[in-house]
């Protein structure tokens, strides 16, 4: 275990691709960089007062200056290690440098509200992002010079881009799991809605809203976590509301992640309140024919208990 207590809350973690860092990212703003071998303390910026945050020209409001102290919501590090991507509470995703002590190179500023996820694309020149006002941004890398990265508006043109990670909420791939309100009442009384198993289907409830996102590329399954403790799975792309999910009660609050481990078999989620981390496996899960979605849940948390085996769906 690390000596380093951080004494403060830590609200990102990501591991470098190449498994050498771990980043932590703080709700005061501060970013801590460690060792994975080792878990010792490398570096440490404070990126809590970013000044002069420059606004692409291609955005509507311009470009201006701001300073307003903030938590730290979102990391990701670039497919080759080389750049670590901030996504801050003030709605600004600073570019840091691993290859020069994480030093702050570059700013994306085009949200209008809190930077909550983000994906990197497969070769690192493109970066999407998604802030808790639900607006998807699309961003050029300019991996020589990262101060000339800059916001693309023309989405089309990332129709046939590759993306290393599917988190964001809100992209093509995982248009149909948010509800259009002009439309609830005929998700709900539609056939694949009627096959939905679990108390959502017994009161009539619809799926909440949802918070948190993973795809596995093999498998082509979306995971998904909503507001209300439910974990999903979907075919992907899953472009319809009313596409059939398989739904599961897993956490007593809100789901803050969910993601598919490396071999795409088992799950995990994390409840943002209860703090509870809980393992799902997936079983008789067959590429492009129908899943049974059946699972395997053990909390880790509340101490041994027997695993239990739910049914998606």
């Amino acid at each position: 275990a690390s000596s380093h207590a951080l004494a403060l809350s830590s609200r990102a973690v990501a591991l470098s691709p190449n498994g050498v860092h771990i980043a932590v990212g703080t709700n005061t703003g501060k970013l801590f960089i460690f060792e994975a071998a080792t878990l010792k303390r490398i570096e440490c910026r404070d990126l809590s007062n970013v000044r002069k945050v420059s606004y692409s020209p291609a955005s509507p409001r311009g470009s201006r200056s701001r300073s307003v102290p903030s938590a730290i919501g979102v990391l990701r590090y670039s497919p080759d290690s080389r750049i670590l991507a901030v996504g801050m509470q003030n709605a600004i995703t600073i570019l840091c440098d691993t290859k020069k002590g994480y030093a702050v190179k570059g700013y994306l500023g085009s949200h209008k509200a809190p930077v909550t996820h983000m994906d990197w694309s497969i070769n690192g020149r493109h970066l999407r992002s998604v802030a808790a006002d639900h607006r998807l941004c699309y961003f050029d890398i300019n991996k020589e010079q990262l101060s000339k990265s800059k916001s693309n508006i023309y989405p089309r043109l990332f129709r046939n881009t590759s993306w290393k990670s599917q988190t964001c909420i809100f992209s093509y791939t995982t248009q149909g799991l948010h509800l259009d309100s002009e439309k609830k009442d005929d998700i709900a009384t539609s056939p694949s809605f009627a096959e939905t198993s679990g108390s959502r289907k017994s009161k009539g409830v619809l799926p909440a809203q949802i918070l948190c996102v993973d795809v596995a590329r093999k498998k082509a399954i979306i995971a998904a976590g909503d507001e209300e403790g439910y974990v999903h799975l979907v075919r992907s792309p899953c472009l319809e509301p009313s596409a059939q999910r398989k739904s599961a009660n897993a956490h007593s609050v809100l789901v803050g992640q969910v993601r598919f481990a490396d071999s795409e078999s088992k799950i995990l989620s994390v409840g943002a309140g209860d703090r509870t981390i809980i393992q799902w496996r997936l079983e008789n899960t067959v590429e492009d024919t129908q899943y049974d979605g059946m699972v395997e849940r053990k909390d880790r948390v509340f101490g041994a208990q027997q695993p239990q085996t739910f049914s998606l769906g």
